[in-house]
């Protein structure tokens, strides 16, 4: 068995029984060649978050649209949050429409290829991912190779995708108010960051395909 997270190789072990040493865990790699030459533009006055997803309802696209109003009750305007939606796919997109009615701050611009994700990624200040779950979280791994401001749900799969970085703040992903008043540091400049470092999980572990297919070819395992 292979899965992407230490986390879940503990509970296949701890929940259905399974052999921990015949659940191999493997992170995702991300190619470096894939953020080069990528324009970025210079210091705006509005500060853009951004949060790539498609609308499931576990994404938790809510808890920004709550904090955006927080924001703005407080007379902080200087900023946009971009969302990769348009509102109008799914009976959650459409809550989320309504419930960001009349906040010029949202921006649904729609699904975008993944060449226009990583341009709009270039051109991000801060991402936001405030998914309740996740197998890995891959924009989170894209987005710190610009090494820009994380802000993230505090959940089991979280840190494990953070892995070793210094710019990143975890939130309580049902606290509208704690991501909005992260979001007033990074607008303002005045938020301290965590730094996180990343314990490699246990034999067996790969941090690449390469890796991943000579343990599953590896007589250990058989």
């Amino acid at each position: 068995m292979v899965v992407q997270q230490q986390w879940l190789r503990d509970k296949f072990e701890q929940d259905f029984g399974f052999d921990r040493k015949k659940i191999i865990v493997s992170h995702p790699s991300v190619p470096k060649t894939l953020f080069e030459n990528r324009n970025q533009q210079s210091k705006r006055e509005e500060t853009i978050f951004f949060f790539p997803s498609f609308p499931r309802v576990y994404k938790n696209f809510e808890v920004i649209i709550e904090a955006t109003k927080i924001l703005l009750n407080e007379n902080i305007s200087k900023f946009k949050v971009v969302f990769t939606i348009n509102g109008k796919e799914t009976i959650y997109s459409r809550w989320l429409s309504n419930l960001a009615r009349s906040n010029a701050k949202i921006d649904f611009i729609g699904i975008q290829s993944r060449e226009k994700v990583f341009d709009l990624m270039a051109n991000s200040d801060c991402l936001i991912f405030p998914s309740r779950v996740e197998t890995w979280g891959m924009p989170i791994s894209e987005f710190k190779e610009f090494q820009k401001p994380l802000l993230v749900a505090k959940t089991e799969y979280s840190r494990e995708t953070v892995g070793t970085y210094d710019k990143v703040r975890f939130f309580d992903p049902e606290n509208s108010l704690e991501l909005a008043n992260l979001m007033k540091g990074i607008i303002q400049g005045s938020i301290s960051f965590q730094k996180t470092f990343l314990k490699k999980p246990e034999f067996p572990y790969a941090e690449n395909w390469e890796e991943l297919f000579q343990i599953l070819l590896d007589q250990k395992l058989s």
